[in-house]
């Protein structure tokens, strides 16, 4: 889009008899064309010549480049887009070949899931992984997995999984990306850390392996209940099973898949060593065909001393090796780097950090909620209070600034995984410093999720340049999602009553994506489908719906549905929605 602007004035120079190589290759005219440019204009007619936009506006003009060879497309009251950019995408893990993959947005029992997985090896037969190796599964919804109607029969979601088999290690990986299962023999055999392998059980988790026991779920003996989050599982469970070399001969598959969308440049926001082999050799080779941008990750078991701190010197030495070794390929940079700084905010994982303490609820059948007595004596404005979960931060704060100094001094743009508002608020004090410390830089740091934020951090973003991702089709409610979020937040009365959830008097509604007054403070939105996480494939045009409406039908215990609402006051233009997918995602 940026041959967009300043076209007309060429126009002038156009004369009714120019040559053929003054007259377009392709007109596109008859429908909706949005510019996306700073008029958020819609104009008659877009004219190119080569891979150049050469006029945009009405058609009578337009005409006048018609010569012979000129192709007229006629869109058919249609629209017409620039392409599209998703900035937070993670294609190598939607087109990684798992062993089984559970329906989207799956509601199974972890009986039902036992039933599918077992089903899919009879399936597979001869085709089926040899013992030893790995089973891994796609889909897995984690949501409340650790409920008494969810684990059925079993005592453990290890426990089910040691019925699909005992002899492989099962790895089910979240829907969500932060919250995964695995059975007994992967836990005993299917561990690895700085490539030594590690059993995981009670006595390695309060010995070599004690930095990672706040994320595996523990029973009344200390033992693994098969419940793994984020760190936990990305750097213990390395299950990979298709080689950069295989992922990279299916080049027609990445294509495809950002072709289906309409993508045309898109940021892997988390690319790992294998990742960053599988562009090299597509771009090597030629093969890909859309522009991509590889944000470079930061691994805690790689580049964290055991003090928790980033070896900066040794990562920064690292990234921009990796930078230079792509600078020759027309279409694929390394020139950013993701953080990963918490988790995210649903139980029972509830890792994203946040200012005011997780509540402690349960509710039984009939959906009432209970809440354990003496919460209100730790508020809000209080130091934190032992015993209570206030989520985790994978960095300290002070030590993240200077990370953040670092790499913006080096030039990489930093793509922050920020969901809780305590997250926030530290990720926006680390952007901050860096603009003081290096206030000639104008990289597009970049804030993804934020999926609570606090009215006081809301005008720091602009303040500070921010770049802001939200993953639009969370801005959607989705009832069976929001259950295991909002009870744990603020206090409601009912979980299956909608009208109770879905209050928009709430913090945590309040707090909750605030898109609109980021963008009117300043902040740019750009846009990710962060697919597979919502989803396999991405879905820009249905994420752009849920922008607009912020809102969707659901159906409620007495059988009848009702329009619920996330924070509804946050709603935003349909063109503030096209720009985040196109000028502002090429910005990012």
């Amino acid at each position: 889009m940026k041959h967009l602007l300043g076209c007309a004035m060429a126009l002038l120079a156009i004369s009714a008899v120019a040559d053929s190589r003054q007259m377009a290759d392709r007109i596109f005219w008859n429908g909706t064309i949005y510019t996306a440019d700073s008029q958020q204009r819609v104009v008659e007619a877009v004219a190119t010549r080569g891979d150049r936009i050469i006029y945009v506006g009405d058609r009578a003009s337009a005409e006048k480049l018609v010569g012979e060879r000129t192709k007229i497309v006629d869109v058919a009251g249609k629209m017409v887009l620039p392409g599209l950019h998703d900035v937070h995408i993670h294609p190598v893990l939607s087109l990684e070949r798992m062993t089984c993959e559970l329906p989207e947005r799956n509601e199974f029992s972890l009986e039902e899931v036992v039933t599918q997985l077992q089903h899919c090896l009879q399936q597979l037969g001869e085709r089926a992984p040899e013992p030893g190796t790995w089973i891994t599964v796609a889909q897995f919804n984690g949501y409340g997995a650790d409920a008494a109607d969810y684990l059925g029969k079993y005592t453990s979601i290890r426990e089910g999984l040691n019925a699909v088999s005992s002899s492989h290690k099962i790895f089910l990986y979240g829907a969500d990306g932060h919250v995964f299962a695995v059975n007994d023999y992967a836990l005993q055999h299917g561990a690895t850390l700085n490539g030594q392998h590690h059993p995981v059980n009670a006595a390695t988790l309060n010995a070599g392996l004690s930095q990672y026991k706040e994320y595996f779920q523990l029973d009344g003996d200390g033992r693994p209940t098969g419940l793994v989050k984020d760190a936990g599982a990305y750097d213990l469970f390395k299950y990979e099973q298709e080689s950069a070399r295989s992922l990279a001969s299916r080049a027609d598959d990445f294509n495809e898949y950002f072709h289906s969308a309409g993508i045309t440049t898109a940021q892997e926001p988390w690319a790992k060593p294998r990742d960053i082999e599988t562009y090299d050799l597509m771009a090597r080779e030629k093969s890909l065909d859309v522009r991509m941008t590889l944000a470079i990750s930061l691994l805690k078991d790689k580049h964290l001393d055991s003090k928790g701190l980033v070896r900066r010197g040794r990562f920064i030495e690292e990234v921009r090796a990796i930078r230079s070794r792509m600078a020759s390929y027309p279409n694929l940079k390394a020139d950013s780097v993701k953080l990963m700084v918490d988790g995210v905010i649903e139980y029972p994982t509830q890792t994203a950090a946040m200012h005011r303490h997780y509540l402690q609820a349960t509710w039984e059948a009939d959906g009432d909620i209970r809440y354990s007595a003496g919460e209100d004596a730790c508020p809000a404005s209080a130091a934190p209070c032992a015993g209570l979960n206030y989520g985790i931060m994978e960095f300290q704060a002070q030590d993240l600034s200077k990370l953040v100094q670092d790499l913006d001094r080096n030039g990489f743009t930093v793509h922050f995984h920020a969901i809780g508002d305590k997250t926030v608020t530290i990720v926006l004090d680390a952007i901050e410093n860096a603009r003081r410390e290096n206030p000639d830089s104008a990289l597009p740091h970049n804030v993804a999720h934020f999926q609570q934020v606090l009215p006081e951090d809301v005008a720091r973003f602009g303040a500070a340049r921010a770049f802001i991702t939200p993953t639009l089709s969370w801005l959607a409610p989705w009832p069976e999602y929001d259950r295991t979020v909002i009870p744990y937040l603020d206090e409601h009365r009912n979980a299956l009553d909608l009208d109770d959830l879905y209050r928009q008097d709430t913090p945590y509604m309040q707090k909750l994506y605030p898109v609109k007054s980021l963008v009117a403070g300043g902040a740019v939105m750009s846009a990710g489908s962060d697919a597979p996480v919502d989803g396999p494939l991405p879905r820009p045009f249905t994420d752009i719906m849920y922008g607009l409406l912020r809102g969707e039908w659901a159906t409620g215990p007495d059988g009848k549905d009702r329009w619920v609402s996330l924070n509804q006051s946050e709603r935003m233009a349909i063109e503030d929605l096209l720009d985040a997918y196109t000028i502002s995602g090429a910005r990012a």
